[in-house]
């Protein structure tokens, strides 16, 4: 488990996220919405990257039980990339590069949407 874990975890939890460690990789999965940050130690930094599992059937369970799904789901996103930057910040002032991979995940579920709303 790498030394910087227990930052993730303690504002994860703190937050109300589910958190899964997975070797060197944290999880924190988001606790309405099948959204994750995976966060990793890569070469270049430790990587904070928002990740969709399943997403297909969420977004058109979304659709049928949301009068407004696209403000749900940013919401959704919007909640994890909060969550990233303050980790991010933390993880800076202890030390460690965080590199920041939220925006094409986020930009391929709302197309997604999208998508579905035009069909």
């Amino acid at each position: 488990m790498p030394e910087w874990s227990g930052l993730v975890l303690e504002v994860a939890k703190r937050r109300g996220y589910r958190v899964e460690e997975k070797g060197s990789t944290v999880i924190v999965r988001h606790p309405e919405a099948p959204l994750a940050l995976r966060i990793a130690e890569t070469g270049r930094g430790v990587e904070i990257r928002l990740e969709a599992e399943g997403v297909d059937d969420y977004l058109e369970d979304l659709m049928e039980s949301s009068p407004a799904p696209r403000e749900l789901l940013e919401q959704h996103i919007d909640d994890l990339t909060e969550l990233a930057l303050e980790v991010s910040r933390i993880l800076e002032s202890k030390g460690y590069r965080p590199v920041l991979r939220l925006r094409e995940e986020a930009m391929d579920l709302l197309e997604r949407l999208e998508e579905l709303e035009e069909s």
